[in-house]
């Protein structure tokens, strides 16, 4: 595996941040905010809070997804074989549904004489 340099992490970072904004962005306001309303100490409390929660389940999810990719790829690799013979039969159903709809389906040619 090559080694990704640290400044493409970084880039990831920023993109996965402005991209998340649509989402977050109203949750993080709320919460900023209702912690704003009942003090300044209470909203950098809030504010620190969320901070962490969100760090931590992106974390979580970073590692899973992590892991996830390994395990993927050793599932593909076991099931390859089996799914380009699959892929395969789906194919030649998907033909013969087309020559059978074209020629005798709903509209058909041999139904229509055309």
């Amino acid at each position: 595996m090559r080694e990704v340099p640290p400044v493409l992490f970084f880039a990831f970072g920023i993109a996965f941040g402005i991209a998340s904004l649509s989402c977050s962005l109203p949750v993080f306001v709320s919460v900023a905010s209702q912690g704003f309303v009942t003090g300044f100490s209470n909203g950098i409390i809030s504010f620190l809070a969320y901070s962490i929660g969100m760090g931590i389940v992106i974390t979580i999810l970073s590692i899973l997804a992590t892991t996830a990719r390994q395990t993927v790829e050793v599932f593909i690799q076991f099931a390859l074989p089996y799914i380009q013979k699959l892929s395969a039969i789906v194919m030649i159903f998907a033909g013969l549904y087309l020559l059978w709809y074209w020629l005798e389906g709903p509209r058909g040619l041999l139904i229509t004489g055309l």
